[in-house]
């Protein structure tokens, strides 16, 4: 009987190495299909906490999932991921001896074949670990913004640095030009303007703020521009002046005495102005009005709502029809009453307008950009800092 020939080295390498590729594929599919699972894990938690939570817009990665973890769906993996690094590594490189070192049931059953290696190994992803990460890139991403105002915003429970309240809107730069509501700017420098050109000086004595109706007002003014010298000095030689009436020379002699008055108090101002640095949310600035381009050319978040509210015809030519145009048009339905606009586009789920600021406009539609927040919306603004 003829002796059964050997496989020579060559067919014998390809053998195994095809063995290899199989059993490779084979804890590749185990892996897919338990990452498959975890997905969904992840995709059921997203959904829950995006329609539960409404200032899921406005929170970092870290209080995302927090607040994912309070609603999640599956049992949480956290303290068996911690050495997921090191146990796949062994998995990959030393499969047999991890098994012997790690004598856990589950761990002793999962290399009964390639596939259930593969799932095991899967079982290690935390879906909050990959909702952290989508987090960064989601379309909640947070977009850094800048206001400038005459005001200091109150620290609330929510935030020690206050919140946009849209009760003030009009006390600051006030001309409302782009529609009603908060102002936004992507570049810093346009929000400085704002809040130099608008901020207030206010005058102290002992650190506590006295306005007009005070009768120590006049004096304090003085003292905190000129000095206390300098400031009683001036005024004596005004009630000097041969050019004042009774009144006015009676009235310089009390001012001199209320200036006395503030000898050896602290007097001086300061400016109420402040410069906010927020997180604008990604997913807001997608449901914006644009108000340089043409309603073809808006989101198609906000193409979708104007149609669902109006008909083709009010709308007119979605070409040559702009933001401006139709929030203008808009206004003089409601006899120029800008509030009422952006309240009725709110409402249709357009949560505010944006547009190129000054430095940017010519530039073929390229630049950075302004936003204003309608009323309503101003809390998913989350402040960050203030100079």
């Amino acid at each position: 009987m003829a002796k059964k020939a050997e496989p020579s080295r060559v067919a014998a390498a390809l053998q195994y190495l095809q063995q290899m590729r199989d059993r490779a594929a084979d804890f590749g599919g185990g892996v897919v299909d338990t990452l498959a699972d975890r997905a969904q894990d992840v995709g059921k938690l997203a959904y829950e906490a995006f329609t539960s939570d409404p200032n899921i817009g406005r929170m970092t990665t870290a209080e995302y999932a927090q607040a994912a973890a309070a609603r999640a769906p599956t049992p949480r993996l956290d303290a068996t991921a911690q050495g997921v690094g090191a146990l796949g590594k062994a998995l990959v490189t030393q499969p047999v001896q991890t098994a012997k070192a790690v004598v856990v049931d589950p761990i002793v059953e999962a290399f009964e074949s390639p596939r259930s290696m593969g799932q095991f190994a899967g079982e290690f992803v935390n879906p909050l670990r990959i909702a952290a990460a989508l987090r960064k890139t989601a379309p909640i991403a947070e977009l850094d913004v800048y206001h400038g105002t005459p005001h200091r915003f109150e620290p609330t429970e929510a935030n020690p640095l206050g919140e946009f309240d849209a009760s003030k809107i009009g006390t600051g730069e006030g001309a409302q030009a782009y529609g009603h509501g908060i102002y936004l700017a992507e570049n810093p420098n346009v929000a400085k303007g704002y809040k130099t050109a608008n901020e207030l000086t206010q005058t102290l004595v002992e650190g506590k703020v006295i306005d007009a109706a005070d009768p120590r007002f006049q004096a304090a003014v003085r003292v905190s521009r000129d000095g206390y010298k300098n400031a009683l000095n001036k005024t004596m030689e005004e009630a000097k002046s041969e050019f004042l009436t009774p009144e006015g020379r009676q009235s310089r002699i009390l001012l001199a005495e209320q200036i006395k008055a503030l000898k050896g108090k602290k007097v001086g101002s300061e400016t109420t102005g402040a410069f906010y640095k927020a997180d604008l949310p990604d997913e807001m600035i997608d449901r914006m009005l644009d108000w340089d381009k043409p309603l073809s050319e808006q989101p198609e978040a906000v193409r979708k709502a104007l149609r669902e509210v109006y008909n083709a015809d009010w709308l007119g030519d979605e070409s040559k029809q702009t933001g401006q145009d139709l929030y203008k048009r808009m206004g003089k339905m409601h006899g120029d009453d800008i509030a009422a606009v952006s309240r009725d586009l709110r409402d249709i789920g357009i949560p505010g307008i944006r547009y190129l600021d000054a430095g940017s406009r010519g530039k073929d539609g390229t630049g950075t950009r302004n936003f204003v927040v309608f009323p309503g919306e101003e809390k998913k603004v989350k402040i960050l800092k203030r100079d």
